[in-house]
């Protein structure tokens, strides 16, 4: 089940071919030096085995093992380089005695002509990738054209205290549909071109980071028709879109806000999309049709999946953008998303924005927004800008010493918003003394967080386990899944053929945030898991939905009675001791997930008054579930442990714990640079053919050499 993703559970992809010519190079090296050296029957025997245990571990999808092979073969490089300076060969079948440095550096040499062959070839690909011509698309490209944008943004508080900030700010504009290269200014979407034409420019921008995380591999043209179809619109009614937003620079941007515009076949500006992200890589996608008669705040729908419609614009003369009327654009809605720590979440939004595409006198491609945040006794409380501060530059007709001076003018400005964001955040909370609001889990309408390579693992684990209790129920019922953006598909589980079947009762079940999965296994009862992250919490607390939380507990019903009647889950397949073991450690290690931001019961917190949690804690149904029927059970409980284990002594870091493995396992590797030193100990025991006087000495020395893969073996692969 899970075979495609065990390396991506531990956040490691290693490409195959590569590990085979490390280890070979390794393995390679080691044996011509033991050769020479004659080595003792005890160190031959160590290092057979430390390569047999490194080919069983990369069989057996173990991750860390490449990281074992090259901290090996970093170590014998360096004890080659200090012990080589003195150490002769000592040859018998010839009468020359030759350093063994020769032997080793013409090893490394021809490493190094095979390295560098292989990076003059991706040099060469890439300039052969440079020579591509771009590739416009979009029938839009006498009217919308690629454009770089430099702007300025200003920030006013109004209360509790004033606060104002003005800052650069760099945007780019993308007609949407267009992909390719102009020059090696701006580049938009070159991953989905043929390899040949995968030219990158300085600034470039991928439709895999924008709108929602479930087509990676769209460009920007279909991601918006998605998400147009997602909010019940035909894509066919917007046939021009233009796109400003913060581009990457050098493969890094932080983008809070994009602004989408959406024209009708005269290009008329009729709706506007906001892309909002937070600094806590949350997304929340407001979109905003124009009304002749501006109303109160408007509440955004709910996203869901609709048919997609292709469609193609026709091209217009230029001068039908001078239409003043249609170049401005102003909305409200009702603000629901966490942006900054020093506002709630309730309140509303107003826009007004100017179309960059349209002509005000001598002014094109011009930004101007502005978006005032009121609170929800309509107070204005913020007025943030952006706009244009500088002549915008073509991309397509500038030359190399105009676009050579504006780089090294802009090109720290997006490597700078993030540190800005921290400083103001700092000045706002230490010298403004600022209240903070923490934050709140997303709701349906937004996008929640990137999942963690152990969410993603996680996540199929619980889809399938949902399954199985959905065609084990008593009654017939069927179970809409709806997992976070970017993680998986929308599921829907069933145990009965007929949708009409009078009894049938349905759910929807909506993961809010890729923290479910983490948290989730915590709970050694599923039915708790559910009132603890929906039922009994606060709803900003909420990190799913359901819209039938009766039948959601009746699921759980037989499952918390087979955890009161068996403690012991029976595997399906057959498990040695040693993994048995393992999963006693990780029950013995299970604890609660860390605490929410707002209390369940606000207020009614007595201080005094300590709540502890004295039931035992068996098996969770989960683990049950994967215990007696994956394959893939050690997937589970490696992943499942690893967080247990971050969360009780790295304050929920996996890095932390990834990173005192990783130590440990160096430290176990640095084992063989001393017991190297005094292999020498047996000098004359290979020679002679016998064993050595004390061959426990010798099985030590094995089991030392080894102790990386001892050490993999207790954790379990």
């Amino acid at each position: 089940m899970l075979t495609a993703v065990a390396g991506d559970a531990d956040g490691i992809k290693t490409n195959t071919a590569t590990a085979i010519i490390i280890f070979g190079t390794f393995i390679s090296l080691k044996f011509i030096k033991l050769y020479w050296d004659s080595a003792t029957w005890t160190v031959v025997a160590a290092w057979t085995c430390w390569s047999t245990s490194g080919l069983y571990r990369k069989g057996r999808n173990d991750p860390t093992i490449i990281t074992d092979v090259l901290t090996a073969t970093i170590v014998e490089l360096w004890t080659s380089r200090i012990d080589l300076s003195h150490l002769e060969l000592r040859c018998t079948a010839r009468s020359c005695r030759d350093p063994i440095t020769w032997e080793v550096l013409a090893l490394l040499v021809v490493c190094a002509i095979l390295a560098g062959i292989g990076v003059r070839r991706e040099n060469l690909q890439q300039k052969l990738a440079k020579k591509a011509k771009s590739q416009m698309e979009n029938s839009d490209e006498n009217l919308l054209k690629p454009m770089i944008l430099p702007c300025r943004t200003n920030h006013t508080r109004l209360f509790p205290k004033k606060h104002s900030f003005s800052y650069s700010y760099l945007f780019v504009g993308i007609p949407v549909g267009w992909r390719g290269c102009t020059w090696s200014a701006l580049s938009v979407d070159t991953q989905i071109l043929s390899p040949n034409e995968r030219k990158r420019g300085w600034f470039h921008i991928s439709g895999a980071d924008y709108l929602d995380r479930d087509n990676p591999g769209l460009d920007l043209k279909a991601k918006l028709a998605f998400y147009l179809q997602s909010q019940d619109e035909n894509p066919g009614d917007y046939p021009h879109a233009y796109l400003v937003t913060a581009p990457k620079f050098m493969g890094y941007s932080f983008n809070p806000v994009s602004f989408w515009y959406l024209y009708s076949d005269l290009h008329h500006l009729k709706a506007m999309i906001l892309e909002v992200n937070n600094t806590f890589d949350e997304r929340r996608m407001y979109f905003l049709k124009r009304s002749d008669a501006n109303g109160g705040p408007r509440k955004g729908r709910v996203d869901g999946p609709t048919e997609r419609i292709e469609t193609t614009g026709k091209q217009l003369p230029d001068d039908l953008l001078t239409d003043s009327k249609s170049a401005l654009f102003s909305e409200s809605w009702v603000k629901d998303f966490h942006v900054s720590p020093f506002n709630d979440r309730t309140g509303s939004y107003t826009l007004a924005a100017h179309d960059p595409c349209a002509r005000n006198g001598d002014l094109k491609w011009h930004v101007d927004n502005n978006v005032v945040l009121k609170t929800a006794d309509d107070r204005t409380k913020l007025v943030a800008q952006v706009f244009s501060d500088g002549n915008a530059v073509d991309p397509q007709t500038c030359d190399s010493f105009t676009f050579f001076k504006f780089i090294v003018g802009w090109w720290w400005v997006g490597f700078v918003t993030f540190p800005r964001i921290l400083r103001e955040a700092y000045l706002l909370y230490f010298k403004r003394q600022l209240s903070l609001w923490f934050r709140p889990e997303v709701d349906r309408r937004s996008i929640g967080r990137t999942s963690t390579a152990s969410e993603r693992t996680l996540e199929i684990f619980f889809q399938h386990y949902l399954e199985f209790l959905t065609k084990h129920a008593k009654t017939p019922v069927s179970i809409t899944y709806q997992p976070p953006s970017g993680m998986s598909l929308k599921h829907i589980f069933k145990n009965s053929q007929r949708d009409h079947d009078a009894r049938l009762q349905s759910s929807d079940l909506h993961v809010l945030t890729p923290a479910f999965f983490s948290r989730f296994v915590h709970y050694a009862h599923s039915s708790e898991a559910f009132d603890m992250e929906f039922f009994c919490t606060d709803e900003l607390n909420r990190t799913i939905w359901v819209s039938n939380p009766k039948l959601m507990s009746s699921l759980f019903e037989d499952e918390k009675k087979a955890s009161a009647t068996n403690r012991n889950p029976s595997p399906r397949h057959r498990q040695n001791l040693l993994e048995a073991l393992r999963w006693k450690v990780l029950n013995l290690l299970r604890c609660p997930p860390a605490e929410q931001s707002y209390p369940a019961n606000r207020g009614a917190e007595d201080p005094r008054v300590q709540v502890k949690d004295i039931r035992s804690t068996p098996f969770s149904g989960l683990d049950r579930y994967v215990w007696e029927h994956s394959v893939d059970s050690r997937i589970y409980r490696r992943t499942v442990t690893k967080l247990f284990l971050a969360q009780r002594f790295a304050l929920g870091l996996e890095a932390i714990v990834g990173f005192w493995d990783l130590v440990t396992r160096i430290g176990l590797t640095l084992l063989v640079l001393y017991l190297q030193k005094d292999s020498g100990s047996n000098t004359d025991c290979a020679a002679n053919g016998s064993l050595p006087k004390n061959a426990m000495i010798g099985v030590l020395q094995i089991i030392l050499i080894n102790a990386v893969h001892v050490w993999a073996l207790a954790k379990g692969f």
